[in-house]
């Protein structure tokens, strides 16, 4: 039912100031009619780590919130990303993944005025790959890339 289709680490440690970076590309870039800013989407404080996120797919089409509980309850060891996830996501990867299809970065979504969930994605343009918004209860299917993050593997000291 889940299809892993890849893996890639995404570092918070290059550059201690590599998110605002990102931010700031996003912000000013004329071709990303996106309304990612500071205001709905501020800088939280990160660990100076690098992580991975795991791209899935579905096998048939169903809800997020069912994705989302299929995912938890797997033995795959993925949890949901923050939004900074998917901006240094397509700030460090932008044209390697996901063909023509939008990659999904199902986080707490943001809320709107009109109480409209909606969370970051990344879709194919005539330029790259641009990140902008998806609603927060899009169904998931064939055309949806779903991107978790790695659940970090605890060390044990003896």
């Amino acid at each position: 039912m889940v299809k892993i289709l890849g893996t890639y680490a995404i570092s918070y440690t290059k550059n201690p100031e590599n998110l605002r970076e990102a931010y700031n590309i996003l912000i000013v870039d004329p071709l990303d009619f996106n309304e990612i800013n500071l205001e709905k989407f501020p800088i939280r404080p990160q660990p100076l780590v690098t992580i991975k996120i795991v791209l899935v797919e579905f096998n048939s089409t169903l809800g997020m919130d069912e994705a989302l509980a299929i995912i938890a309850d797997s033995t795959l060891d993925l949890e949901r990303p923050v939004y900074e996830d998917a901006i240094l996501f397509w700030q460090q990867h932008h044209n390697e993944v996901g063909g023509e299809r939008v990659i999904v970065f199902p986080h707490e979504p943001f809320y709107d005025e009109c109480h409209i969930g909606s969370i970051v994605s990344m879709h194919k343009g005539m330029w790259g790959r641009h990140i902008g918004f998806t609603l927060s209860n899009t169904p998931v299917g064939h055309n949806l890339i779903l991107a978790f993050r790695k659940r970090p593997v605890p060390i044990s000291i003896s």
